[in-house]
C-alpha cells in the first residue's frame, strides 16, 4: 500500500482519525474506529493496517520533535495559568498524539513555565520517570506540573468573591464558578461548580446581593439541598 508523504505542515490526523468511518484509502474493509499511535508532523507512512478488525491501529514512522515544532506546540496550548484545567486536558492530548518523550516534553515545559517553576519541573522528571513508560510519563508529568502550577487552596479567595452592585447574578455566577476552580480544590470545571450540593452553594447565596439572597429561601425552603444550577433556575 502506498501513502503519500505528507507536507510540512502539522496534520490534523487526530480528528480525522478519531471520527467512525469506513475509510477506504486506508484499508478496503470498513472500519469502526481508528486510533493513531504516534502520528506526528513529520510522518513518513503508515507501516501496516491489520485487516477485519473493528479498530484499526495506525502506525506511523516518526522523527524527533525539532525546536521549531516544539515552538509551535507551546503557542497552541492554552495558558496553564489562567486555566490550569484546560492546560492539562491540552497537553495529554499532544503528548498522546504526538507520542512525546521525556526530552521532548522537557522542551516543550522549558518554553511554557517560568525559570523557577521549571527548575522543580526538570528535578521532578529528571528523578523519577527517566526510564517510565509512556504512559507513565504522561500521567507522571501531570502530576507533577499539577504540584507545580495547579489549583492552590485558598478559601479565603472564594468567600470574598461576592455579587457587584453592576453586575447581574449569571455574572456573578460565572465570576465565582472561575474563583471556585482556582482555589477550591474540590472542582476541576465551572460545570461541576453549577452542579454542586456541598459548601459551595452556600458560598455562591453569601455572595448574593441582599435581594436574592432573601428571595431564595422564599422561592424553595429546601434550596439549600439543590445544585446551584438549580438554584439559578429558581431565581431566573
Amino acid at each position: 500500500m502506498e501513502v503519500s508523504q505528507p507536507d510540512n505542515n502539522y496534520p490534523d490526523l487526530q480528528a480525522f482519525f478519531e471520527t467512525d468511518v469506513a475509510i477506504q484509502s486506508v484499508t478496503d474493509v470498513p472500519v469502526d474506529s481508528v486510533k493513531v499511535c504516534g502520528a506526528r508532523r513529520r510522518s513518513q507512512g503508515i507501516e501496516s493496517v491489520p485487516p477485519n478488525s473493528s479498530v484499526v491501529q495506525v502506525h506511523t514512522v516518526t522523527k524527533a520533535l525539532g525546536p521549531k515544532d516544539i515552538e509551535k506546540l507551546s503557542q497552541s496550548l492554552p495558558s496553564a495559568c489562567t486555566n490550569f484545567s484546560e492546560f492539562r486536558g491540552a497537553l495529554i492530548s499532544k503528548m498522546y498524539l504526538y507520542d512525546m518523550s521525556l526530552s521532548e516534553v522537557t522542551q516543550l515545559m522549558s518554553q511554557i513555565l517560568t525559570k523557577s517553576e521549571f527548575n522543580r519541573f526538570e528535578s521532578a522528571v529528571t528523578s523519577k520517570l527517566q526510564h517510565a513508560s509512556k504512559g507513565d510519563l504522561r500521567e507522571g508529568v501531570l502530576k507533577t506540573l499539577k504540584n507545580i502550577m495547579g489549583p492552590k487552596l485558598d478559601w479565603s479567595r472564594i468567600t470574598n468573591c461576592v455579587q457587584r452592585k453592576e453586575e447581574t447574578v449569571s455574572e456573578y455566577t460565572e465570576r465565582f464558578c472561575q474563583t471556585a476552580v482556582t482555589y477550591s480544590g474540590i472542582v476541576d470545571d465551572p460545570e461541576s461548580v453549577l452542579d454542586d450540593k456541598g459548601p459551595l452553594v452556600r458560598i455562591w447565596s453569601d455572595g448574593l446581593v441582599a435581594e436574592y439572597r432573601k428571595a431564595l429561601p422564599f422561592l424553595d425552603l429546601a434550596w439549600s439541598n439543590r445544585t446551584l444550577r438549580s438554584n439559578l433556575d429558581c431565581l431566573a
